[in-house]
């Protein structure tokens, strides 16, 4: 199976890596470890489309956690 360290990850979203790792920590992202303990995300979790189903579930928690 094909992983993105968080870097890698962050250019694909098209977002910053500080952003990969809220997702990540929010569960939003499918993560392991690699051999040295360092994240590292399923690339499938990146590749479904990029960003844009990961984006739309942000969007979505944002505006309802934060009503205009």
């Amino acid at each position: 199976m094909t992983t993105f360290r968080i870097s890698e990850a962050a250019v694909l979203l098209g977002v910053g890596s500080d952003t990969v790792r809220r997702w990540m920590d929010a569960g939003r992202l499918n993560v392991g470890r690699d051999q040295q303990g360092h994240r590292q995300i399923d690339g499938a979790t990146v590749l479904v489309t990029p960003g844009q189903q990961i984006r739309a579930s942000v969007k979505a928690t944002e505006t309802h956690a934060h009503p205009a």
